[in-house]
């Protein structure tokens, strides 16, 4: 149970794993001795309690922020993505070549993929008693089904599910072994190894997919374009400088904070602490960082993009958000490009109250 603890200690949303195997154990023993069962179940929840409260006594929350933002009703963009996945709007959407529709394809897949698997495993289980094996997979239905309604997903990273798959490999092999014991009764000897073996062999080669996937990805354009903000580092660290200041509020997901090196205010309140996150919720974001001396805004990319167009677009008393960022603040400062490097297409804007 330890391992368990730790489990949901690297990934929170792990919970939903360990839950099945907590009713599990503790069902083990029904009508006998219950303090090795009562043991086994506290560790884990010790281990998250601890957490929880050196995270509140730390920063100030509970929960991490990231999963305080990322959270909320999502179903409906998730189902539109499934859709756009099976049925694409063009076919050469289908190819390599195109980066947002692989990468919408590893995203889905990493999430339902292990949701059917487990799902197909359960229906057609041979044995009536439920094992580690059969709550684990519970546990990844459950932690499936809460992300696709409640994380949207662009808000979902490749590492968001390395412990489904790793269970739906397990699965995998159970199922091919017993396709093969069917097949062939009579010439195969059962070993508690094989499944194991199998199993080893299924992750290898989803290794190997997902870090084909990866390497693509790095390679044609989101890799190149993280290379040249690194590379533009000191050029960057200079345009915040010349504006008069040592800080600024980053829109992207912390590339920018890292290449300079300088203090930033998350624009997509990804670390924000609890002042600063609740500034935002309420829509008075630009006025707190304003307090703490943040007059500067950078985003670089896409990012850069999309607060481009959003800027354009935008008339007063528009209450329409840019990412999180209420529309409203806009009506009470002035935000405009002040300095560009095009070779990592990085701008610079500085905000001030009209």
């Amino acid at each position: 149970m330890f391992f368990f603890g730790l489990m949901v200690l690297s990934r929170l949303d792990d919970i939903f794993l360990l839950l099945p195997v907590l009713i599990l154990v503790w069902r083990s023993h029904v009508g006998g001795p219950r303090r090795r069962v009562m043991a086994a179940v506290a560790l884990p929840i010790a281990m998250i309690a601890a957490y929880l409260v050196y995270n509140r006594i730390s920063v100030g929350v509970f929960m991490p922020v990231s999963g305080s933002i990322k959270a909320g009703l999502s179903v409906s963009e998730n189902l539109h993505y499934t859709l756009r996945l099976i049925l694409p709007g063009r076919w050469s959407q289908m190819t390599v070549a195109d980066n947002l529709y692989s990468e919408i394809y590893m995203r889905i897949l990493q999430m339902l993929a292990p949701i059917v698997l487990c799902g197909i495993f359960l229906i057609q289980r041979s044995r009536s008693i439920w094992g580690l094996i059969e709550a684990l997979c519970v546990g990844v239905i459950l932690k499936g089904a809460y992300s696709f309604i409640n994380v949207a997903t662009f808000h979902q990273g490749s590492w968001y599910f390395a412990s489904s798959i790793f269970i739906a490999n397990l699965v995998i092999a159970l199922m091919w072994d017993r396709t093969l014991n069917l097949a062939y009764p009579m010439k195969r000897k059962y070993t508690l190894v094989r499944p194991w073996i199998a199993a080893l062999a299924c992750g290898i080669l989803t290794a190997i997919s997902f870090n084909i996937y990866a390497n693509h990805l790095m390679l044609n354009g989101g890799g190149r374009w993280q290379e040249s903000i690194l590379q533009q580092s000191d050029a960057l660290r200079s345009m915040v400088q010349r504006e008069g200041s040592d800080r600024f509020i980053e829109m992207n997901d912390g590339e920018l904070a890292y290449a300079t090196g300088m203090q930033t205010l998350s624009g997509q309140g990804l670390v924000l602490d609890p002042s600063a996150a609740s500034a935002l919720a309420h829509g008075h974001f630009f006025d707190i960082a304003f307090e703490r001396g943040y007059c500067l805004m950078m985003a670089s990319g896409m990012y850069k993009d999309q607060i481009d167009a959003f800027l354009q677009r935008r008339k007063t008393g528009d209450h329409l958000p840019i990412y999180i960022i209420h529309g409203e603040e806009f009506d009470r400062f002035n935000v405009v490009p002040v300095a560009y490097d095009s070779i990592s297409e990085t701008k610079l804007y500085r905000m001030s109250r009209k």
